[in-house]
């Protein structure tokens, strides 16, 4: 159960989501993050408006914030469903839809949710992931094109009004994960347009240097920046400018990718 616990996890997307990014398909992996990083957004929010305690004195790991809906559960039915409806295989359909029940389940056997708080996570994620899944639709069959600099301004005012004014440090992270993400995705699509299918050898080399620039990353910004929402996101937003833009930038440096010409 902690083995299906960890797989809704955002840690593990920390590490999942990077890694299609640089080895997989840049293109699909790009709406991917997007739509989970939304939805982590979107997690936290409704979490602070329902503001709904968790089971007491029953949980067997620890687990902190508030019930409904459940995180796990939504961002499950989110990734999990996006998979499936990537691949357009009923079997896809049948796998994701086990892995997202066991991760519900766990978090009922690990006391840290009530059965509403799982429920209303799938229901709720479920309706993100059609939302998203439409408007990536929308936006592709009229390829509507958006200018760089007012996307990005716009972005930075949403995150860090959220960031401001709703939750907690938590969604602080997510939300400056989602800017920085942004700004190196646009930045790359401009300047750096790199094809990630490679060798087993340069997968696997892009995979060690790009997450040791995440833990390398990470665990300076924790020793050296204080703590606080804004720091929370300037944080984040820099692990998500590694992951989009730095990471590939070096990457480019050791040969380990190729650059589009033409794009």
């Amino acid at each position: 159960m902690r083995v299906f616990s960890f797989l809704g996890d955002a840690p593990f997307y920390l590490f999942f989501l990077p890694i299609l990014y640089w080895c997989w398909n840049r293109e699909k992996s790009v709406p991917f993050m997007v739509i989970v990083l939304s939805e982590l957004v979107l997690n936290y929010i409704l979490k602070d408006l329902f503001h709904t305690p968790r089971p007491q004195d029953l949980a067997l790991v620890d687990s902190t914030g508030l019930g409904f809906p459940s995180g796990h559960a939504q961002n499950a039915v989110v990734v999990f469903g996006y998979l499936a409806w990537l691949g357009r295989n009923r079997s896809y359909y049948w796998w994701a839809g086990v892995v997202i029940f066991f991760i519900g389940l766990s978090r009922l056997y690990l006391g840290v949710h009530f059965p509403a708080d799982v429920v209303g996570g799938w229901f709720l994620g479920f309706l993100w992931l059609v939302f998203c899944i439409w408007v990536k639709n929308y936006l592709e069959r009229n390829e509507v094109q958006f200018p760089m600099v007012p996307t990005m301004g716009i972005i930075l005012l949403i995150t860090t009004w959220i960031t401001v004014f709703v939750g907690d440090s938590e969604i602080a992270k997510a939300a400056g994960a989602m800017f920085g993400l942004f700004t190196g995705v646009i930045i790359t699509q401009r300047w750096l347009p790199f094809e990630a299918k490679g060798t087993p050898f340069h997968q696997g080399f892009k995979v060690l240097l790009g997450l040791s620039g995440v833990f390398i990353l990470d665990q300076g910004l924790d020793f050296i920046l204080p703590s606080g929402r804004v720091f929370m996101y300037s944080h984040y937003f820099l692990l998500g400018l590694w992951i989009s833009w730095g990471s590939v930038w070096i990457f480019m440096k050791f040969q380990l990718i190729g650059i589009r010409k033409n794009v």
